[in-house]
């Protein structure tokens, strides 16, 4: 039986392969905090584009049962046929909604890419986060920069970023991690990078470290395409040592 990581491995890769429903069904097997987010979200996306429609053809379904409820019974005949063929044309409607709402959220998650492929090494990669750092998180005191393939780190590819805080005060450091996490995700979207996970490990100006803020891919993705608020963004990130 395939473990909570395998599964949740699996589901992402899933939905970056536009296999929607088959990642929800997976995900509905996970008992685990981020299974429970990544369906909220899903909810979420389908639902605010489909809500309004929904709740039109819904009212209408009710006013039409209403009305043929209340005609004598010599025009139940024609009531009954009106309804079969109202009903036939509101399914028809409700399943190209949600053909629509699943093909709205395959296009918000598909990464923009232009046409650069994937590094072929791990210096690679690390080169191309280092320099989409350099210029969107230009101002922060970055430290190191390292790349760790699924072998090396527990199944997950991820980015692990070392940098000095130059803040003193909480919405400082938030600012931070903000600008260093975007700053990755400007480069996975640009290059199509393989990278599940984030790592920043912030240390103080004497390099001590102070804390480790990690954050998944697909949530830095979301929350740059708008689908995440930034306090919906803070919420999913691991944090620890502060």
């Amino acid at each position: 039986m395939a473990s909570t990581k395998e599964k949740m491995q699996k589901a992402r890769e899933l939905i970056q392969a536009k296999k929607y429903i088959e990642a929800r069904a997976i995900l509905r097997t996970i008992d685990h905090d981020k299974a429970y987010e990544w369906l909220d979200r899903i909810d979420e996306v389908l639902s605010s584009n489909q809500s309004a429609v929904f709740g039109t053809s819904t009212q209408n379904t009710r006013t039409q049962d209403n009305i043929s409820a209340s005609k004598p019974d010599r025009e139940n005949a024609t009531s009954e046929q009106e309804n079969e063929n109202n009903t036939e044309s509101s399914c028809l409607r409700t399943t190209l909604l949600i053909i629509v709402g699943a093909l709205v959220f395959f296009i918000i998650l598909q990464p923009r890419t232009d046409d650069v492929r994937v590094p072929s090494s791990d210096q690679a990669i690390v080169d191309q986060v280092a320099d989409s750092v350099s210029v969107w998180a230009g101002g922060r005191n970055v430290e190191q920069v390292r790349y760790l393939d699924a072998s090396d780190n527990d199944g997950e590819r991820g980015i692990f970023i070392t940098y000095l805080t130059q803040e003193s005060t909480e919405a400082g450091i938030v600012d931070e991690w903000i600008d260093l996490f975007e700053a990755v995700g400007t480069s996975v979207g640009a290059h199509d990078l393989d990278i599940d996970s984030v790592v920043l490990i912030m240390q103080s100006s004497s390099g001590r470290d102070l804390g480790v803020i990690i954050a998944d891919v697909i949530d830095i993705r979301l929350y740059q395409r708008g689908t995440l608020t930034r306090g919906r963004f803070l919420d999913t990130l691991d944090i620890s040592g502060l």
